[in-house]
């Protein structure tokens, strides 16, 4: 469902839809919608709309890969759906959506296949202590699984990414800062089709520096926004789906953007 919100300076406007009857709110020219947002106790429809919407965000940035992370320990089996931002309960969530959702099984699986081959099985999840679990890759040429304290950066990474693209509740937004942190680039294109196929679903939100992970979008035209720092603010612009479509005939989106012309794109 899309969400409008508009300000006309001091009136608010929040409504689902284009063709759907809006609701106003008046407010202080000097204040943002934010601040109404303090209570949960607000009579007024806008702050309390806008609220429920902002806490169905999911904003993920790096995660801790160390050698004494969290994800890399054993975790208290639970019932876990909702992925911290931190990833920290990666194990927990990926357990229950992996051994109760075939949908997401399948999702992981194929993806996992995508990158590194037939060699791969399946991911298994065995008791480690007690009332606890353990995520386990397991190959069909090793006897024995490698646990998540073996794996490494770039794998963990690339399965907490495959987690947010394949979660079947998306939420009404998903923002992740610089993916291609530790990935191989043949996972960047598996990461970047995942995004796509959820955006079919919710808005995706990707932070990139890296002309590869443009690259890796290849088969598909991103909506993309340049932003910029001038005279002490940030000025956001979007670039023309119209001129993207004409230099991409050319050139790949990567060797725009190392190039400089994205960013001169109007």
């Amino acid at each position: 469902m899309c969400h409008f919100l508009e300000r006309n300076p001091s009136l608010s406007y929040f409504r689902n839809n284009v063709d759907a009857d809006s609701i106003s709110m008046e407010i202080e020219s000097t204040e943002t919608l934010l601040s109404q947002l303090k209570t949960p106790f607000t009579k007024d429809s806008i702050p309390s709309k806008l609220q429920k919407l902002i806490s169905s965000w999911r904003i993920f940035q790096s995660i801790d890969t160390s050698p004494h992370s969290p994800i890399r320990k054993p975790t208290i089996s639970r019932c876990d759906t909702a992925l911290f931002l931190d990833g920290s309960n990666l194990i927990s969530v990926r357990h229950t959506l992996y051994t109760t959702n075939r949908e997401f099984e399948r999702s992981i699986d194929l993806a996992m296949v995508a990158a590194f081959g037939e060699d791969y099985d399946k991911l298994v999840f065995p008791p480690a202590a007690d009332k606890q679990i353990q995520l386990r890759i397991r190959w069909k040429t090793l006897k024995q699984e490698r646990s998540a304290s073996d794996i490494s950066d770039g794998t963990l990474r690339y399965l907490f990414l495959l987690t947010i693209l394949a979660h079947p509740d998306s939420g009404s937004l998903i923002a992740i800062d610089e993916p291609e942190t530790g990935l191989h680039p043949a996972m960047m294109r598996i990461v970047a089709e995942y995004a796509k196929e959820m955006s079919q679903r919710t808005q995706v939100i990707i932070r990139t520096h890296s002309s590869e992970f443009f690259t890796a979008c290849g088969g598909f035209i991103p909506s993309i926004l340049i932003i910029e720092w001038k005279e002490g603010a940030s000025v956001m612009r979007q670039v023309s789906e119209e001129k993207l479509k004409y230099w991409l005939e050319y050139y790949t989106l990567g060797s725009l953007f190392s190039s400089g012309e994205l960013e001169g794109m109007e």
